[in-house]
């Protein structure tokens, strides 16, 4: 539906948003300043993570992120949105600025081949 079609649009917007905060976390040689712990954004409430997430639930839709390196060395990572008109689909944006409109897998730290 039309409807559904604008919280993915959400959503999508979230996950971009996530990214920009990230890079300008980056600190030139990992992501420390935006993780908790591995494959976990701080969440401190009123943060850009916090908000964000939370505005992807408020939408129906769910953020996963994963990470590679070793916490707190965290040296890449992949952003995944779940989408509300196919819930078994993720908008995907990692580290490397590659995206993927329509994963259906969320295991890496890296976004899948278009299809996967």
């Amino acid at each position: 539906s039309a409807r559904n079609k604008g919280k993915d649009t959400r959503i999508v917007s979230s996950v971009q948003q996530l990214r920009v905060q990230l890079e300008s976390d980056f600190n030139g040689a990992d992501y420390r300043a935006s993780f908790s712990a591995a494959n976990a954004f701080i969440t401190t409430a009123g943060s850009n993570y916090a908000i964000l997430t939370a505005d992807a639930a408020a939408n129906g839709g769910a953020i996963t992120v994963k990470t590679a390196g070793t916490y707190p060395a965290i040296t890449a990572y992949a952003i995944y949105g779940q989408l509300v008109s196919n819930t078994a689909r993720y908008f995907c944006i990692d580290s490397t600025g590659a995206t993927n409109a329509t994963a259906i897998s969320t295991a890496n730290s890296f976004c899948p081949a278009a299809g996967s």
